[in-house]
């Protein structure tokens, strides 16, 4: 019988053992792709987020950063109005 005769690779192994090796390799082949695609897409996934980190805009930070300028235009803009009103004084009713 064929199936039980050393056929395979140089008469030294059976066509049973041979075909159980072959499907070993490619099923090992496969789980060492999807193993390689795992970890491929956890890098890509962490750049990802790395690269947003860097790039995004955080719209929690810019609209602190709005309120933080505007407070300061509303204080620049009231120095601005007391110092009229200085001069207005000094100039107006000092008779200078």
């Amino acid at each position: 019988s064929i199936r039980n005769s050393n056929v395979m690779v140089g008469k030294s192994r059976t066509f049973d053992d041979y075909f159980a090796d072959s499907v070993t390799n490619v099923g090992l082949k496969g789980e060492q792709a999807a193993n390689m695609l795992a970890s491929q897409n956890a890098i890509m996934n962490d750049l990802t987020a790395l690269r947003d980190s860097i790039s995004g805009v955080n719209i929690d930070e810019e609209l602190a950063d709005i309120i933080k300028f505007q407070h300061g235009y509303n204080a620049a803009a009231r120095f601005i109005s007391v110092q009229d009103e200085l001069l207005d004084t000094l100039i107006n009713r000092l008779g200078v």
